[in-house]
C-alpha cells in the first residue's frame, strides 16, 4: 500500500512539471523509475524506502546498474532535486 501512494505521489509531481513519458515499477523496498525507449525498459532512477518518509535516491549508470547517490529525503524533496538538478536523467530520448 505505502509503495503504491509513493508510486502515485511521484509520476503526480512529475506531471505536473510536464514529464509523462516515465514509468514505475515497484520491487521490495525499491520503486523504479523508468522510461521505454523503442519498447526498451531503460532504468532511469531508484528510490529506496529507508524509513516512512524516507527514501534514498540512486541513479541508473550507462549499463543500467544502480548507483547510490548522497540523497536522501521525502518524495516532493527527492522529485525536486531530479526535476530542479538532475533532469538529464529524466530526459526523454
Amino acid at each position: 500500500m505505502a509503495n503504491k501512494l509513493a508510486s502515485d505521489q511521484i509520476l503526480h509531481l512529475l506531471k505536473e512539471q510536464g514529464i509523462d513519458h516515465l514509468y514505475i515499477q515497484a520491487r521490495g523496498d525499491h520503486l523504479i523509475l523508468y522510461s521505454l525507449e523503442d519498447e526498451e525498459k531503460i532504468n532511469r532512477v531508484r528510490f529506496t524506502r529507508l524509513s516512512v518518509n524516507k527514501y534514498q535516491l540512486s541513479m541508473a549508470n550507462h549499463k543500467g546498474r544502480w548507483e547510490k547517490t548522497p540523497f536522501t529525503g521525502t518524495i516532493p524533496e527527492l522529485v525536486e532535486m531530479l526535476t530542479e538538478q538532475l533532469s538529464f536523467v529524466l530526459a526523454e530520448y
